[in-house]
C-alpha cells in the first residue's frame, strides 16, 4: 500500500481593525491549502471603485456613527487562476475615528471570473471632519497582484440632533369655541429637529392626568428626522365630568436613539382659551451641508407676533363675523359650499382689533356661523350705539362669508348660515347694512367684506349649480362710511390655503401687523391691491382686484384716517 503525504503551510494574515480607542492591531490566524504553482498567470484588475453610505442619509459623506463601504469589482482577466487573495486597505490622510479591516481574506479567483468586493467602514462619534484617503491593493498568493486603487471621501464629525416642540395647539371637536367636559379634545403637535444631526428611533408618549382618559393610542414612533424635518402628531383624549381644575396638563416625553436629545414637557390647555383652527404643517428638508432651521409652525404668519397697543379707545365698537359652515345648517349643501377659513379670518382679526387696534373686548361683538336671526339684531345694536354716542363712536364691522347679487335687481346681499341660496329675500341686503350704519352721525364706520358678491366663492358658492356669475350694482353710501371689498365685480374672493385664510383677510392682517396699526387708509388700500392682484394670480390663478368705496361726505378726508 502506496501512502501520499500532503503538505501543508501555515500562513499568518495580520487582520488589523483600526478604532477611535486605539490604533493597535488584532492578529487572526487563517490556515490555507498549500498554493499551487501557476501554469499561466493570473491578471487581476479593480474596476468600478465607489463609496457608498446608503445605510446612512445617503450623501456620500461618512458622518459620525453612520456606516459606509467601499465596493469594487475584481476580474482576473488572465490565463491562470489566482489563489489565496487577500484585500489590504490603507488610509493615508490619517482621519482618526474610523473602523475597518485592514487586510481581508478571498479565497480564490479562477482564470476569466469577477467577484463584488465589499469593504465596510464605520465612522464612531469621535470621526474627524477632513477627507479619507483609501489606497487598496488585491495580494496574490503567486505574486500576480493587482495594482494599487485609490479612492476619497469626505468625513463629518459628530453633529447632534435636538428635538424641539415647535408649534402645538388644542382643539376640540367643533374645532372653535372652549372645551367642555365629556367631550373629546384633540392636542396637534409638531415635533422638529432643530438640531444638525439626524435624529432616529424617536419615540413619543404622552400621559394624563386623573380623570382624563385617551381616546387612542399614546405612544407614537417616528423612524427618523433630518435637519428641520418635522413631524405632526395627533392626540385625542376625554376629560370627563368629574375632572377639577381650571386647566388640562398633558406630559409629553420624547427620547431618542442616543437617549440625550430628547426631553419631557408639559402642554396645558386652559378650559377658559378660545381655541382656533390649525393647519397640518409638515416640513421635508433635504440635509445638504449645514442646514438652515426654520421653526415649523401650525398657524399663518399672521396668527403670531401680534402687535399690542395699550392704549384702548372706548368708543370703538367692532361687530365681526365668520360664517363658514353653512353645510351644517342646511341639508343638500356640501362642505364644498362652505367657506373655507372664514372662522380663521373672524377669529384672527377679533385678535388684531382686541390688541393691536385698540378695540376693548367688553365692545367687540363676535359671532361664527351667525343666522339670520343673529346677524339682523347685531346690525340694530350697532345701530343704536351709534345713535346714543353722540357722534363719537368709531365702528368697524368685519364679515367674512358668502355673498350674493339678486338676479334682477342686481342688489348684493349677505348670507347668514341658515338662509338658502334659492331663498334671497331672507338673506341681508347690503345696501340695509350699510343704511342702519350711517343713519346716524359718527366718527367714522369702517367695512371689511372679504366675501364675494357675484355668485362665486372660495370653494364653490352658495349656488353652486349657477355657472353664470353676475356683476352686482354698487350701492349707495352716506355718512363717515368706507367700505374695503375683498374683490371687484364678477370677480371671485379666494382662499389662501397655505395661509389659513381668505387671501383678503391674509393681507388685511399682514398690512396691520407691519404697522402695528398705525397705517393710513390710502396707505392700505394700495397695499391691498398691489398684494392681492400679483399674488391671486400666483397662489389661485386667477385674478382678484380689492375695492374701495367711498362715501361722498368723506371725500379726500379718508386718505389720512388710520386704523389706531
Amino acid at each position: 500500500m502506496k501512502y501520499c503525504l500532503l503538505a501543508f503551510c501555515l500562513i499568518v494574515f495580520p487582520i488589523n481593525f483600526i478604532s477611535a480607542q486605539n490604533a493597535q492591531s488584532d492578529y487572526k490566524d487563517v490556515y490555507i491549502s498549500k498554493i499551487p504553482k501557476p501554469v499561466a498567470p493570473a491578471i487581476l484588475e479593480i474596476s468600478n471603485l465607489i463609496f457608498i453610505d446608503k445605510d446612512g442619509n445617503n450623501d456620500k459623506i461618512l458622518d459620525a456613527n453612520e456606516n459606509g463601504e467601499i465596493s469594487f469589482d475584481l476580474v482576473n482577466r488572465g490565463k491562470g487562476d489566482a489563489y489565496n487573495l487577500s484585500i489590504e486597505l490603507q488610509e493615508s490622510n490619517g482621519i482618526e475615528g474610523l473602523n475597518f479591516s485592514r487586510k481581508l481574506y478571498e479565497g480564490n479567483l479562477n482564470s476569466k471570473k469577477s467577484k463584488e468586493i465589499k469593504l465596510p467602514i464605520f465612522a464612531t462619534s469621535d470621526v474627524q471632519t477632513g477627507k479619507a484617503k483609501f489606497s487598496i491593493k488585491v495580494i496574490e498568493a503567486n505574486g500576480f497582484d493587482s495594482d494599487p486603487v485609490e479612492v476619497s471621501f469626505f468625513t463629518q464629525s459628530f453633529k447632534n440632533p435636538d428635538l424641539k416642540i415647535s408649534d402645538y395647539a388644542f382643539n376640540n371637536v367643533e374645532a372653535q369655541g372652549k372645551i367642555t367636559l365629556g367631550h373629546s379634545v384633540n392636542l396637534k403637535m409638531i415635533i422638529q429637529n432643530q438640531g444638525q444631526g439626524v435624529a432616529k428611533d424617536i419615540s413619543i408618549l404622552f400621559s394624563n392626568p386623573p380623570n382624563v382618559f385617551q381616546v387612542d393610542e399614546t405612544h407614537f414612533r417616528i423612524e427618523q428626522l433630518r435637519p428641520n424635518e418635522s413631524r405632526t402628531i395627533d392626540y385625542e383624549f376625554l376629560p370627563n365630568k368629574r375632572y377639577v381644575g381650571n386647566e388640562i396638563p398633558i406630559e409629553v416625553e420624547v427620547n431618542e436613539s442616543f437617549g440625550k436629545y430628547g426631553f419631557k414637557k408639559s402642554l396645558s390647555v386652559s378650559l377658559e382659551d378660545n381655541l382656533l383652527k390649525t393647519l397640518r404643517v409638515d416640513i421635508d428638508a433635504q440635509r445638504q451641508g449645514e442646514v438652515t432651521i426654520n421653526k415649523a409652525s401650525l398657524n399663518s404668519d399672521v396668527d403670531r407676533d401680534i402687535p399690542t397697543n395699550k392704549k384702548l379707545n372706548s368708543n370703538r365698537y367692532a361687530l365681526i363675523i365668520g360664517n363658514e359652515e353653512y353645510s351644517k345648517f342646511q341639508s343638500g349643501l356640501n362642505s364644498e359650499s362652505n367657506v373655507e377659513f372664514a372662522i380663521n379670518d373672524a377669529q384672527s382679526f377679533k385678535l388684531y382689533c382686541s390688541k393691536t387696534l385698540g378695540v376693548p373686548e367688553s365692545n367687540i361683538f363676535y359671532f361664527i356661523n351667525a343666522t339670520s336671526g343673529t346677524m339682523n339684531q347685531e346690525v340694530n345694536k350697532l345701530n343704536k350705539i351709534i345713535k346714543n354716542s353722540e357722534g363719537q363712536a368709531e365702528i368697524i364691522f368685519y364679515y367674512a362669508g358668502h355673498g350674493l347679487p339678486d338676479e334682477q335687481s342686481k342688489e348684493a346681499y349677505v348670507f347668514p348660515v341658515d338662509v338658502a341660496g334659492v331663498d334671497i329675500q331672507s338673506a341681508i341686503k347690503l345696501q340695509d347694512i350699510y343704511t342702519k350704519l350711517s343713519e346716524f352721525p359718527s366718527k367714522r364706520v369702517t367695512v371689511f367684506l372679504d366675501a364675494c358678491f357675484s355668485g362665486g366663492g372660495r370653494n364653490q358658492g352658495l349656488l353652486a349649480a349657477r355657472m353664470i356669475k353676475t356683476k352686482p350694482v354698487s350701492e349707495v353710501l352716506n355718512g363717515n362710511l368706507i367700505v374695503f371689498t375683498a374683490s371687484s365685480g364678477s370677480e371671485s374672493s379666494l382662499p389662501w390655503k397655505e395661509k389659513q385664510h381668505g387671501l383678503f383677510t391674509y393681507y388685511l392682517l399682514k398690512n396691520i401687523q407691519n404697522s402695528n396699526g398705525n397705517i393710513s387708509y390710502q396707505e392700505l388700500f394700495n397695499n391691498l391691491k398691489r398684494d392681492i392682484k400679483l399674488n391671486s394670480v400666483i397662489v389661485n390663478s386667477k385674478e382678484q382686484t380689492p375695492n374701495l368705496l367711498i362715501s361722498n361726505q368723506i371725500s379726500s378726508d379718508w386718505k389720512d384716517w388710520s386704523l389706531y
